[in-house]
């Protein structure tokens, strides 16, 4: 038995499972008003992944 398979086995490597980031993000979030939890989602994603205003013009 390989190792992964092994691992996968007990239930320690989970391809279907949230993204720490996600989590996070969620409870950073939790108990906001929709109005600012939508744009402080909006912001901390811009900072994280970036957005068309961060990509230098060609």
């Amino acid at each position: 038995m390989s190792p992964a398979s092994s691992t996968s086995c007990r239930g320690i490597l989970k391809g279907d499972s949230e993204p720490s980031f996600e989590r996070w993000l969620a409870e950073r979030l939790e108990g906001l008003a929709p109005g600012i939890r939508s744009e402080a989602e909006r912001w901390t994603r811009a900072l994280r992944d970036g957005c068309p205003r961060s990509v230098p013009r060609a």
